[in-house]
């Protein structure tokens, strides 16, 4: 079990560095100068050039790929240009609600998911199990940033029922009613 848990665990090194390479490589073939957009269409050339400069977009390909994963080796993802700090403060920033949500969705999943399977494999060939079976095959099926719009469309928007959007920062039932949607 311990070999087989480090060979999956050394294989992982090499997906890794695939997907940094593939982030790296999608965020240079976007079409714009970053430097452009960050200073706005009243910018000079010579203050466009110079921030070019400072951010190393001058570089080559090559150099900016190795400063990059370097970056991300030390824990340093760079800077949020949108919101002008670290994306690591960022992402620390939600994560505390990222992990409430999932564990909520995971809970979820097995309070549903058990029993479910318990009673269709024992009643197979039920009504019960058939029903479930398409419940299941609908599920997915149907693309869920789909499934999610029409979710918050219905409860949110036509009958107000569920809160669209936020973490709830009130009562238990508050923040409840905020998990409804997205973890279900």
């Amino acid at each position: 079990m311990v070999k087989y848990s480090l060979k999956r665990i050394l294989e992982l090194i090499p997906t890794i560095f695939i997907v940094v390479f593939i982030v790296f490589v999608v965020t240079r073939v976007i079409p714009g100068d970053p430097a452009a957009v960050m200073l706005g269409p009243q910018a000079s050339v010579e203050a466009v050039e110079e921030l070019r400069e400072n951010l190393g977009l001058n570089d080559n390909i090559f150099v900016q790929f190795g400063r990059y994963l370097k970056g991300v080796v030390q824990g340093d993802l760079g800077k949020s240009y949108y919101y002008n700090q670290p994306v690591t403060k960022l992402i620390s920033e939600r994560f505390p609600n990222t992990l409430v949500l999932a564990i909520v969705s995971i809970i979820i999943g097995l309070l549903v998911g058990i029993p479910v399977g318990v009673v269709s494999a024992t009643k197979q060939y039920s009504a019960f199990d058939y029903i479930s079976m398409i419940l299941a095959l609908i599920g997915i099926s149907v693309p869920i940033f789909w499934l999610a719009m029409m979710a918050v469309l219905l409860f949110s928007v036509n009958l107000g029922w569920l809160p669209s959007v936020g973490m709830g920062e009130g009562s238990f039932i508050d923040i409840v009613k905020h998990l409804i949607l997205p973890s279900g």
